[in-house]
């Protein structure tokens, strides 16, 4: 997702609409333009700012024209883009299902049944290690599985709130969302104030608290709305930062507990075997 392409078509919607063009042709030739200039991709149908264009080809003149001429001279890009460290967190975490995938496949596969074999035919006991670890292995494996995936959903949800299509709205119960709440609602403010242009041009209430403040302390919102975009967004990110970095934090440790156990069960029979020698 683009916002620079967002608002250079916004830019070329205001000049076709100055030029006479009808709101839903504006629209139309404006994507057209930066198509053929082969700007970065808009985004999806359900990203924000293919929402917001879609309800401006919807508009009056008047106010589609006002919006447009709002949404044009706001510059977002740096202010709304993901992290490069929170990106990486779904590589991280689909590196460490793998590792712990073939950690786990090995020992079942190669270690655990060569030993038992060789303990069978000297009649001797499995080391108390190994059969512990044996024991809990399904239980371990289920648990660190799960870790993941949930770690793998939460980088999902995070990469969709940056392009904005995750689905939270203000009257919308989020219990399957993985994000934390004061996260949530930091989200919903964002978006309350990037979507205030459309409805002052469509002389609707503007939902944000920080645009009712601004409004009762005798500034102007248009004025300063960019300020508190770029506030909340840098905020938002910090926020999802620290939650993606106690993630992997939680998820590592984990893993590396696991494979301490698995190398002391995997070297105790060597152990054993020396005492029966």
């Amino acid at each position: 997702m683009s916002w620079s392409t967002f608002h250079f078509i916004c830019r070329s919607i205001t000049q076709q609409l100055n030029q006479g063009e009808t709101t839903g042709d504006a629209v139309v030739k404006a994507k057209a333009l930066a198509n053929a200039l082969e700007l970065p991709p808009l985004g999806s149908p359900k990203s924000l700012p293919a929402q917001i264009l879609s309800e401006i080809s919807s508009q009056p003149r008047q106010a589609a024209l006002q919006s447009a001429t709002a949404y044009g001279e706001m510059d977002l890009e740096p202010k709304l883009s993901a992290p490069p460290t929170l990106l990486r967190l779904h590589v991280y975490m689909s590196l460490l299902l793998i590792c712990y995938g073939v950690m786990a496949s090995l020992f079942s596969t190669f270690v655990y049944p060569q030993f038992a074999i060789m303990f069978e035919q000297m009649d001797v006991g499995m080391p108390g290690q190994m059969g512990w670890f044996i024991d809990y292995n399904d239980l371990i494996s289920i648990a660190i599985f799960l870790l993941i995936v949930f770690n793998l959903t939460a980088s999902l949800q995070i990469r969709q709130m940056f392009r904005f299509t995750l689905p939270i709205t203000e009257n919308q119960s989020s219990w399957l969302l993985l994000i934390p709440s004061r996260s949530k609602r930091r989200y919903q403010q964002l978006k309350q104030l990037i979507e205030t242009p459309i409805h002052q041009a469509n002389e609707k209430q503007v939902p944000a608290k920080q645009i009712e403040l601004l409004a009762s302390a005798g500034l102007n919102p248009k004025t300063e709305l960019t300020t508190l975009i770029a506030h909340s967004g840098k905020q938002l990110t910090i926020e999802l930062n620290h939650y993606s970095q106690g993630l992997l934090a939680i998820t590592a440790i984990a893993i590396i507990a696991t494979i301490v156990m698995f190398l002391v069960s995997a070297y105790s029979p060597i152990f054993v075997l020396g005492d029966v020698v």
